[in-house]
């Protein structure tokens, strides 16, 4: 489940190099830029709202 979860943020990315690709138009530097800079985020909060297994104490 975390993979999809994980796959689904790189989702707009897929479609977009797709649409490109069918419409013959070349991706920008600021698009790929854009795209570093939300999956960047996309994955730091993932890594923060993630459940953390509880702590035992023996």
């Amino acid at each position: 489940m975390i993979l999809l979860g994980t796959l689904s943020y790189f989702t707009p990315i897929f479609s977009t190099v797709f649409a490109s690709i069918n419409l013959s138009v070349a991706l920008a530097d600021y698009f790929l830029q854009g795209v570093v800079l939300v999956t960047i985020g996309s994955l730091i909060c993932f890594w923060v709202t993630r459940t953390k297994k509880p702590v035992v104490d023996n």
